[in-house]
């Protein structure tokens, strides 16, 4: 059983290893393609806000739910000019019936950085600030991704304006950080410390790795996994890393010391147990898990058709899910810890009220496998063996998974910073809160003892709405992984063909000179506000991202 873990004493007392980021040197590694032709094809979108174009419905999405931003009232208007309801009007959403998918067939740009045919297992996109002016910071977009060719890569999303629309569209994905020649085989996650100091990975080869951001070099190696590892996630507190293992159980490190704290068990360790701990653990693979954001619970997903959820202070299961007949391969908490969302073989994406189990939402639409499903903003983003990307309403107002504000990207010019005995903590993030009650509305008490916890297996009640699919990315290759910019302008599919996409959400944009990005929790100053002379002056200009990552 687990020992130790997330005890109230801190446990990284007197550890000394390097936590700053050291200088970036950047080699150039040009391994990208150009954008496919695909100057302009959103250019009149921006402007199909409203009242649409000739009463005809906006070819745009970011109209169905974040009016606030968009500067216009309600949702997209429906063929007979009549407003759509909010998707975060809850159940209302269900009754939108003449909402047509859009239909996306060409990214803005492929990146090329990872070797060919080996399938981009795991993505994450985030805002970093790359320079400021006297009146505000302007920010660009970085890309971590994670592949079966062995590496993990970091590379930033370059572009152009638009000279008639001014809109940004990016034309270069310029590599950045590279993690390899460590890893004996692929890379099955790669995700980020909440302070954005350091990479973590897992792999096929039973070992997580931790790599420092800066000078790219892995400093630790975590070890004592029976079989593959499947994820790597670390919790917001940045103390514990857990992952995800084929042999059916959850492993748990010290975020820098690596040491090993144990494990939650699996069906067969649960059955030594004794009776009353029949359906405790997972029966085969574990194919994810995720912390909630105050750190003091982890839901797992598995092969047997479960997510489950555990108090790490407690060191119990405490709720079984029955999110699938099939395999589930994601589930994410949502940002307040309030709800649960999962991907499944079944071909759906599934959304859950995190305290009670119950089925929010269901999104039905992929014709194959469903491999990852990310909360994205207002929106829900999946991907799938069908070889396509698509975004739904969320239909619950759950927020985004990802609390993150993205890292500072000047700070790369730093020489070695100072030693440190911290957790790799973001900043705003407090210690986790122990004891029951702190996810969501919490757990009733009847609850808490692992030995109930058979009991619990909510089943989808009758009139339960579904998501409408909003707009699809067709990418022409099975879809391992997506990731979507906090600002909604951009989403990114990894697919098995190795090959990493960047799509233009419809109707988003961003323009030189904006005030604010469209879309929820929009980057500061927009990516054109701080470039001093006026790009459109040479529209045949690539626009470097200034600061420290600029230049080629």
């Amino acid at each position: 059983m687990l020992e130790r873990l997330l005890s109230r004493q801190p446990i990284l007392s007197g550890v000394q290893i390097l936590a700053a980021l050291v200088a970036a040197s950047f080699t150039i590694d040009l391994a990208c393609a150009q954008s496919p032709g695909v100057m302009g094809v959103y250019k009149t979108a921006s402007s199909s806000f409203g009242n649409g174009i000739g009463g005809q419905a906006p070819q745009g999405i970011n109209a169905y739910g974040t009016a606030s931003s968009n500067g216009m009232q309600g949702g997209p208007m429906d063929m007979s000019g009549s407003a759509m309801p909010n998707p975060t009007q809850g159940t209302q959403a269900a009754q939108v019936e003449k909402w047509e998918s859009i239909q996306v067939d060409a990214p803005e740009y492929v990146y090329r950085g990872h070797e060919e045919k080996q399938p981009i297992t795991s993505l994450t996109i985030v805002p970093f600030i790359v320079g400021t002016t006297e009146s505000n910071s302007y920010e660009s977009y970085a890309v971590l991704s994670a592949s079966c060719d062995k590496t993990a890569r970091v590379w930033q999303l370059e572009g152009k304006f638009d000279p008639e629309t001014t809109e940004f569209f990016v034309t270069n994905g310029r590599q950045r950080k590279i993690y390899k020649d460590v890893h004996k085989q692929g890379l099955t996650s790669a995700v980020f410390s909440p302070d954005y100091k350091y990479v973590l990975t897992s792999s096929y080869d039973a070992i997580g790795r931790l790599w420092q951001f800066g000078n790219q070099e892995n400093i630790r190696a975590y070890l004592g996994a029976k079989d593959r590892l499947w994820a790597i996630a670390v919790a917001d507190s940045g103390q514990y890393v857990a992952g995800a293992c084929n042999d059916g159980r959850i492993y748990f490190w010290e975020s820098l010391t690596v040491k090993k704290l144990g494990s939650l068990p699996n069906r067969e360790d649960a059955g030594k147990l004794g009776e009353g701990f029949e359906d405790v653990g997972h029966e085969g693979p574990v194919f994810d898990v995720a912390f909630s954001p105050d750190s003091s619970f982890v839901a797992t997903a598995g092969a047997d058709g479960t997510v489950r959820i555990w108090n790490l202070s407690l060191q119990r299961q405490v709720s079984v899910i029955k999110a699938s007949d099939d395999k589930v391969y994601s589930v994410r908490f949502s940002s307040d810890g309030a709800y649960l969302l999962t991907a499944s073989r079944d071909k759906t994406a599934r959304l859950f009220n995190a305290t009670t189990g119950e089925e929010v939402c269901r999104y039905v639409g992929h014709t194959g496998a469903v491999r990852k499903a990310e909360f994205a903003g207002n929106y829900i983003a999946t991907c799938s063996d069908d070889q396509t990307a698509r975004l739904w309403t969320q239909n619950a107002s759950a927020g985004s998974s990802n609390n993150r504000n993205g890292f500072d990207g000047r700070d790369l010019a730093g020489g070695p910073g100072p030693m440190t005995v911290q957790p790799m903590m973001a900043p705003g993030v407090s210690e986790p809160t122990m004891g029951p009650g702190s996810m969501g509305g919490g757990y009733p008490e009847d609850k808490m003892d692992g030995r109930s916890a058979s009991s619990a297996k909510p089943t989808r009640k009758p009139g339960k709405p579904k998501g409408t699919e909003l707009a699809c990315f067709h990418v022409n290759s099975p879809t391992f992984s997506v990731a979507v910019s906090s600002d909604q302008v951009y989403l990114v599919t990894g697919s098995a063909d190795g090959l990493a996409r960047v799509w233009r959400v419809p109707g988003n944009s961003r323009h030189y000179g904006d005030s604010s990005s469209n879309g929820a929790g929009g980057m500061n100053g927009g990516v054109g506000s701080g470039f001093g002379d006026n790009p459109l002056a040479d529209p045949t200009n690539t626009i470097q991202m200034g600061g420290d990552l600029g230049g080629k």
